[in-house]
């Protein structure tokens, strides 16, 4: 699936993309075909989490319901809604369509919708997951030594650093 990270990047560029038409629907079937749409239709729901979480913490308490209700509804006035959500696909679709060809496009979308390129979709989350456990095990070590080295020089940094003339203010 397309990640959130590529949609923020390419969102962030500046460039303006100068795609034809054809290239640009060209890359909606791809963002289609690669079930990009999943990050469009959940683009809401941490903001649908967080209200329903400090709903939850109000659970109860009549004296609180004006303002979670006020809360809830400054919330959902931050939604993303329907139009602004196809006017973020068509963007992406552009950028994707500046960067690729049309064939290549097509090319990409003929992989995402064959067997292989659906069993990938598939597996991507159990891919992440268990690529971020082994990074972790990687690098705890490190983590450890950074504690250990932050630890023992912190204090010795902020001694030097008083120890420091410190700049005379100009007279102005």
């Amino acid at each position: 699936m397309l990640s959130a990270i590529a949609l923020a990047a390419a969102l962030s560029t500046s460039t303006p993309a100068v795609a034809d038409e054809a290239s640009v629907a060209a890359a909606v079937k791809l963002i289609e075909a690669s079930r990009g749409d999943a990050l469009f239709e959940n683009m809401n729901a941490p903001l649908d989490s967080m209200v329903a979480q400090t709903a939850q913490q109000f659970e109860g308490c009549d004296s609180a319901k004006a303002t979670v209700d006020g809360f809830s509804k400054a919330m959902s006035e931050l939604k993303l809604k329907d139009d602004q959500l196809k006017s973020l696909k068509t963007e992406m679709a552009k950028v994707y369509a500046d960067v690729f060809t049309a064939e290549e496009l097509k090319a990409m979308t003929e992989f995402y919708l064959s067997p292989v390129g659906q069993k990938m979709l598939d597996k991507t989350a159990e891919i992440s997951q268990r690529t971020a456990v082994a990074m972790q095990e990687q690098t705890r070590s490190q983590q450890e030594r950074y504690a250990q080295i932050t630890g023992e020089y912190g204090p010795k940094l902020q001694e030097a650093y008083n120890a420091c003339p410190k700049p005379q203010a100009s007279a102005q």
